[in-house]
């Protein structure tokens, strides 16, 4: 048995660091309970094996390669191998508890490699986790497993929010919900954040035209396709279908959003502006502002199987008349949230909207004599019903070459090349990969 003193191993500790070859050191963490042992296979010879806390953890080399090492007590300890002037540095964390968590996280989470400290009374999640997933899950199992108080931290939307931008109501956002547990940070990391684009195509309809063509919107033999007439179009044909139609009164897109936001946060969208809204009481006139117009709201969040759960609302808000001198909004709202897989589409519709209107022609004084008045007066009844329907495409973003990028290009040319349009082809083709490339970012030509 070995007996030194404490200074004495610091110092020793240090001094074999100093002597060390400037060479990379290989860091690792394993954590082991309390008279457990564990073996370590290097790929050369085993030149040197230190430790710095004997009274922690201890050491013995079994082969050439092989060295076992096993806790003596609780506490931290580090230990340094030396192979063929490479040197490999082990933090040995001697605690029953953690250990058996470590391990279960390791058995479970094979992709994931993460560090548990203790630091006092706190407890210190770190390390990359594989996924989003992953990481959430080994959170809410290290907090369990700790026995540390929970709490679960709802995630809402809510008008009274000034920073918000959107205000569609008080939307409860359940995929974004997260677990806190008191005495446990969580510092877990991920390879790569996980962003979302959202191309959205907002529609007003005249429904009885859209039924005269049948149209179903609720009804769609896979996700993301129509029926027009017995032929079938996807979601990214309903932009052409509907400036093909030129006509307005049928139907008139309002607007194509191309919002992109990153796995578990937020992203609004308005186009509109603000009413406003005077009050006067006693004290005096106050003055506020009501948004209108087109507002969108979109939450998503990134599933382990690249599933993405998206929340979306959205309101189409106009003025319509007052009342005591206060303008009233004329509004439809529609939320919802589903699962889509990548590069699939969705469709909400059935925002009805019917108005009437009733006017009246006549001759003066000779249309309101009573019987005769009828054979010079007109009266028109004219009703209109508009559905809103919205399209969604969802895609997972990733990363792209700068030489793989095609920008729209303007150059300029002789009266000769124009005149024999010796150029034309070149500029034809150019402009098609252009406008091909661009239209993957969302932008409609």
């Amino acid at each position: 048995m070995r007996t030194i003193t404490a200074g004495a191993i610091a110092l020793a500790f240090l001094s074999f660091l100093l002597v060390l070859p400037a060479v990379q050191v290989r860091a690792e963490t394993i954590y082991l309970e309390k008279g457990a042992a564990r073996t370590l296979k290097m790929n050369e010879t085993i030149d040197t094996v230190f430790t710095s806390s004997p009274d922690v953890v201890d050491y013995q080399v079994i082969g050439d390669r092989e060295v076992v090492i096993y806790g003596l007590t609780n506490g931290r300890g580090e230990v340094l191998l030396v192979q063929g002037g490479k040197t490999r540095s082990v933090t040995v964390l001697v605690d029953p508890l953690i250990g058996r968590l470590a391990q279960q996280v390791q058995d479970e989470f094979p992709g994931s490699r993460i560090e548990l400290k203790k630091v006092g009374g706190s407890y210190i999640l770190s390390g990359l986790a594989a996924d989003e997933e992953s990481r959430d899950s080994i959170h809410q199992l290290v907090g369990e497993a700790l026995g540390l108080e929970r709490e679960v931290i709802a995630t809402k939307l809510s008008d009274n929010n000034n920073d918000d931008m959107v205000s569609v109501g008080e939307i409860s956002l359940r995929s974004l919900n997260y677990v806190s547990f008191k005495n446990l940070q969580n510092r877990m990391t991920l390879p790569m954040a996980n962003q979302v684009n959202v191309k959205i195509t907002l529609v007003e309809v005249n429904k009885t035209y859209a039924d005269s063509l049948g149209i179903d919107w609720s009804s769609a033999s896979q996700m993301g396709e129509f029926v027009l007439n017995q032929f079938k179009f996807d979601a990214k044909k309903l932009t052409a279908i509907i400036q093909a139609l030129g006509n307005e009164s049928v139907a008139r897109i309002l607007a194509e959003p191309n919002i992109s936001v990153l796995s578990g946060e937020t992203a609004n969208f308005l186009v509109g502006g603000e009413m406003p809204i005077v009050t006067r009481s006693f004290d005096g006139t106050e003055v506020s502002y009501k948004e209108f117009g087109i507002k969108m709201f979109v939450a998503a969040k990134v599933e382990n199987s690249q599933k993405v759960r998206l929340t979306l609302a959205q309101e189409v808000s106009s003025v319509d008349g007052e009342v005591l001198s206060i303008p009233r909004l004329k509004s439809r709202k529609a939320r919802t949230t589903i699962e889509l897989a990548d590069g699939e589409s969705f469709v909400l519709g059935g925002l009805l909207n019917e108005t009437e209107r009733e006017a009246l022609a006549k001759i003066p004084f000779i249309g309101d004599v009573p019987i005769l008045g009828a054979l010079f007066r007109h009266t028109t009844t004219q009703r209109e019903r508009t559905e809103l329907v919205m399209v969604a495409t969802v895609n997972l973003v990733r990363p792209v070459s700068p030489r793989n990028i095609m920008y729209p290009s303007v150059s300029s040319s002789s009266l000769l090349s124009r005149f024999f349009n010796l150029n034309g082809v070149h500029k034809d083709k150019a402009r098609r990969e252009a406008i091909a490339f661009m239209e993957q970012s969302g932008f409609i030509y």
